[in-house]
């Protein structure tokens, strides 16, 4: 499994057959453990994936992103500071989530997967519902 950008983020699938991966390419890559090839890529980011991880049942992938400094330095502001939820079958963003105002660094699901949990740049942690559609923050 060779990438040409940083991997900030991997993850096993629940049954071993497949590593999930996100990149500063601000790509979502899901390889084949047996095959090492890329079987599905989710595009779909504006900035860089630093976390990624499987539903407990493996038929979903969620992933956070966005970036706050350059390696000179300097200040620069991502708008993507997104969590998304994709679908392992059809490669499809089914809830997405814009509510850190900097990077998202982390993110996991709950053992049930009804819940997914975000930790940002910006000090905070928010858990939000994969049940109900829009923001669904869970205060």
């Amino acid at each position: 499994m060779v990438t040409l950008s940083a991997v900030n983020s991997v993850s096993f699938s629940p049954d071993g057959k497949y590593v999930v991966s996100g990149s500063g390419d601000k790509s979502v890559k899901i390889w084949s453990t047996e095959s090492g090839e890329v079987v599905r890529r989710l595009n779909g980011h504006t900035s860089d994936v630093n976390s990624v991880s499987f539903s407990p049942d493996g038929k979903y992938v969620v992933s956070g992103s966005g970036s706050g400094y350059r390696y000179d330095g300097n200040f620069k502001h991502s708008s993507d500071n997104s969590v998304k939820i994709w679908s392992t079958e059809s490669g499809e963003v089914v809830r997405a989530w814009n509510g850190h105002i900097f990077a998202v660094m982390s993110v996991s699901f709950s053992p049930d997967g009804k819940y997914v949990v975000s930790g940002s740049d910006d000090e905070s942690v928010k858990i939000w519902s994969t049940l109900k559609v829009g923001k669904s923050c869970v205060p």
